[in-house]
């Protein structure tokens, strides 16, 4: 027991040197097995810096991190599987209810929206757009902070200005400055601040119904659906088949027709953004003459546009061949 106790001693000092030189996980393996050796109060309070060091540092880290593939340490190409396991690795890391750290908060809310903007094939396309052009180019420096800089002043439009906003009628006789009116006035505010989202929360109870779908999962929507003909990808609750009977009269069709219809909107608007984005830059290239930029942004993909192509286009061509065929067959018919 005193060998044992000698030992536990020792791992402590190693641990505590690890710790100065910030070699966390040096330290964390030699206190435990100090702990193991020789139970002692000095590990355990060794111990517990430790890990509130750790802590604070995975914080800091994503923080600190510019982008959602670096917030979850995951490679440009990785797969749904894959982001989906490294935020759940985080999240043990750095939820409020396990990691003291005081900004563990702000980390997880970080975590989360990378993982929701990764996990969206739409939204993750144009995230990936974006990031490619502030990596190649080095365009959004300074946070694409802005400032305006007057170029010059002019005293005699400022006198003027303010000689136009001078008021005409006599402080007394303003009707807010009446008791009645002035307090009306002050309590506007907080009347409008009540009344707009009780109004708001009313119409949606009247008029939207709940939605059985997502495209994307939710907390509630985890069951991975397929549309029939176009494969478009959705999400259901576990009540698929009661809510599927209440809402849309056990019509399958209809509700996969409402998919595709938000799914095309989705798509449109990304790819509207895709291209509004490369036609930006292609300007931005053809003002400096920089060709070398001109091509890279040339090759710039907009994967929204393609897939918007791939799924809705082809289907509307073939719907116009079905229809032409139907028709020169009647006009060969009536000629002969």
């Amino acid at each position: 027991m005193e060998s044992n106790r000698e030992q536990a001693e020792r791992c402590i000092e190693i641990a505590a040197q690890a710790f100065k030189e910030y070699k966390t996980q040096r330290a964390n393996n030699f206190l435990n097995k100090a702990e193991r050796l020789y139970p002692t109060q000095e590990a355990k309070d060794l111990l517990e810096k430790v890990r509130e060091f750790d802590n604070d540092q995975h914080v800091r880290r994503i923080l600190g991190c510019k982008n959602h593939y670096k917030v979850l340490e995951v490679a440009k190409d990785a797969t749904d599987k894959d982001i989906l396991v490294a935020f759940k690795k985080l999240a043990l890391l750095v939820h409020p209810d396990k990691n003291r750290a005081p900004r563990a908060k702000e980390a997880f809310v970080k975590i989360e929206e990378a993982k929701k903007v990764l996990s969206n094939p739409i939204e993750r396309s144009s995230y990936d757009l974006n990031l490619s052009i502030e990596t190649d180019y080095g365009f959004y420096e300074n946070n694409n902070s802005f400032e305006y800089k007057s170029t010059g002043t002019n005293d005699e439009a400022d006198e003027d200005l303010n000689s136009q906003n001078d008021d005409p009628i006599p402080k007394s006789e303003k009707w807010w400055e009446r008791e009645a009116g002035y307090h009306l006035l002050v309590l506007l505010p907080v009347i409008l601040l009540i009344l707009i989202p009780a109004v708001v929360w009313g119409m949606k109870l009247l008029f939207v119904s709940p939605s059985i779908y997502t495209l994307t999962p939710e907390k509630t929507h985890l069951i991975r659906r397929r549309t029939v003909a176009a494969k478009i990808p959705y999400y259901v609750t576990k009540h698929f088949s009661e809510e599927l009977q209440y809402y849309y009269d056990g019509s399958l069709r209809k509700l996969e027709l409402e998919v595709k219809n938000e799914y095309k909107t989705k798509l449109t608007h990304a790819c509207n953004k895709e291209k509004k984005l490369k036609e930006y830059w292609l300007e931005e290239a053809e003002n400096s003459f920089n060709t070398k930029m001109h091509e890279r942004v040339q090759r710039m993909k907009t994967p929204s546009c393609d897939t918007l192509n791939e799924l809705f286009t082809d289907s509307s061509n073939q719907s116009h061949s079905y229809f032409s065929n139907i028709f020169a067959s009647v006009v060969n018919f009536l000629h002969f």
